[in-house]
């Protein structure tokens, strides 16, 4: 079983990712960086990107290191010029904090959209595109 998984939307302008219940960014950030960069720098035009997180549990170590990951450094993945808004699929509270919490300074001030389910995300895709 995979610990994430990265895939284009067929029809929307959307990446999707997916993260099991055994993800944890110490050991996997890397290949979900490079899978996901990679995917994202094959893109002609913008896309949402949905991370689906509802398997996963964290602790607040693993929330901080995740952020750091994913929103610090030269080339911070949250500013990937082909992600056009970031939506975070959870109904974990301290999933929710975390999203959340890259709108703050230190994490670049980035607008992150939680939703409770894939459907949701979808539903905010296609209403966008009104």
């Amino acid at each position: 079983m995979p610990y994430f998984t990265v895939r284009r939307h067929a029809e929307l302008p959307a990446v999707i990712t997916w993260l099991s219940a055994e993800y944890n960014t110490r050991e996997y950030y890397p290949a979900y960086d490079a899978a996901l960069r990679g995917l994202l720098d094959s893109l002609e035009e913008p896309v949402h990107l949905i991370t689906d997180t509802r398997p996963l549990t964290m602790n607040f170590a693993d929330l901080v290191r995740g952020l750091a990951n994913t929103s610090t450094g030269s080339d911070p993945l949250t500013r990937h010029p082909m992600i056009r808004q970031i939506m975070v699929v959870t109904t974990d509270p301290l999933i929710d904090f975390g999203a959340k919490a890259l709108e703050r300074e230190e994490y670049g001030h980035v607008k992150v959209a939680v939703v409770a389910t894939l459907e949701d995300a979808f539903a905010a895709i296609r209403g966008a595109a009104q």
